[in-house]
């Protein structure tokens, strides 16, 4: 089994993750061939990879990619390791760039909310519902693109107004949702019975799955109108989910589930911004401010 095929079928990395892998391992095996003329995995060291991380970083690349790639060939070293293709591992010798960790951008409640009202559809096109509806399942769940791309019918239940996810690292986790959601999702399935019988909640034309760069124009389309979303992208909202909730009281530990962490470190980066958040109440309220 390949690099590839093992982060596919048995790490289940998401599909957004798998193409950056891809990616940044041909380019380190063109920079490491071009330049040193290496053929073999074998005669990697710490010298050549040291050398490629310094010469993006003199080319001005974002620490945070370069930090991703350096996460890349980890993974990848790791996995030769293991299956005795390397002898020893170049990777204990390289440090990654440290990134400045700056807060997760968000969209706020009311401005979401004054989109979702504003936003015109033809209730009777299975496309223009479609759309309208990938916004509001992030909106109302949270969940990362790569798993609403992979959400099925069956994940779907409308009884309890839930629906079953498989996260990073093949987690499965319920993420429950308002009856407001679950009855945009009932008159969609209805519309959706008389075009597909797709087992996707999100489907194309020929009933398969939807590709990412859809689902963001999708998104970024709703966004465009929103001034105050520096960014128009579907992990905006999963942003501004997870933000949202804090700021009106729920408990982190929640969020960390409803998100699908591993650890609740990943979460707590939200409560800068709800402290940001009351900083900004306090200086537009507070009569000595």
């Amino acid at each position: 089994m390949g690099f590839l095929d093992y982060i596919t079928h048995e790490r289940k990395y998401s599909i957004h993750t798998i193409e950056a892998y891809s990616k940044d391992l041909d380019e380190f095996s063109a920079y490491a061939g071009e330049l040193y003329g290496l053929k073999k995995i074998q005669e990697i060291t710490h010298f050549h990879i040291r050398s490629w991380l310094t010469e993006m970083l003199k080319n001005n690349m974002a620490s945070s990619t370069v930090k991703r790639k350096v996460s890349s060939l980890k993974s990848f070293h790791k996995f030769l390791l293991k299956r005795n293709l390397i002898q020893s591992n170049p990777m204990d010798k390289v440090v990654a760039p440290k990134v400045k960790k700056s807060l997760p951008k968000f969209v706020d409640q009311r401005s979401l909310n004054e989109l979702i009202d504003s936003i015109q559809f033809d209730a009777s096109n299975i496309k223009s519902v479609q759309d309208r509806l990938i916004l509001l399942v992030f909106y109302h769940t949270g969940i990362r693109r790569a798993e609403l791309i992979n959400l099925k019918e069956k994940d779907v239940d409308l009884l309890t107004s839930s629906l079953k996810v498989m996260g990073k690292g093949g987690k499965e986790r319920i993420i429950p949702f308002s009856s407001e959601l679950s009855k945009e999702l009932r008159v969609y399935f209805d519309l959706k019975k008389k075009v597909t019988d797709s087992i996707y909640v999100f489907s194309n034309k020929k009933g398969g799955k939807l590709y990412p760069k859809y689902v963001y124009n999708a998104v970024n389309q709703f966004l465009q109108v929103v001034g105050s979303a520096s960014q128009k992208s579907p992990h905006i909202l999963r942003h501004s989910f997870a933000t949202n909730l804090l700021n009106n009281g729920a408990d982190i530990n929640a969020i960390k589930e409803l998100l699908g962490h591993a650890s609740l470190n990943a979460t707590q980066i939200y409560t800068q911004n709800s402290i940001e958040e009351l900083k900004s109440i306090h200086k537009l309220t507070h009569p000595k401010s």
